[in-house]
């Protein structure tokens, strides 16, 4: 079975019995690191220049913020599947490792309204 367009499988060849989480990897990778501009790259003068660093830097705020998102996704649906593996492993320890899990999840997204 051809797994390309979701994320790995913790223990491949085994059916996890888990639904399997779709990566946005390839459309995330498809946006390119903007490079660094400062207010004296941008050609124009005054109001102008100005409103258009201004959204160049709003561009590239929101780009970063999207690759956190990313990696904040990515490692929740990884941290899941060791969760469900761990679970499989050892039972009691269910709701710690929920816990565990769901306390990464908040805190990445705290992050990111913040960012």
């Amino acid at each position: 079975m051809e797994n390309n367009d979701f994320t790995p499988d913790f223990n491949p060849g085994r059916n996890t019995g888990l639904s399997p989480v779709r990566s946005f990897a390839p459309a995330l990778m498809a946006l390119s690191v903007p490079s660094p501009i400062s207010p004296t790259s941008v050609t124009g003068t005054g109001a102008g220049q100005r409103m258009h660093y201004s959204a160049i830097v709003e561009a590239t705020h929101e780009h970063y913020r999207a690759l956190l998102t990313k990696s904040a996704l990515e490692n929740t649906a990884a941290l899941s599947a060791y969760e469900a593996h761990l679970y499989r492993a050892s039972p009691f320890g269910e709701e710690r490792y929920s816990v565990i899990n769901d306390v990464y999840a908040f805190s990445a997204a705290m992050r990111i309204a913040r960012w």
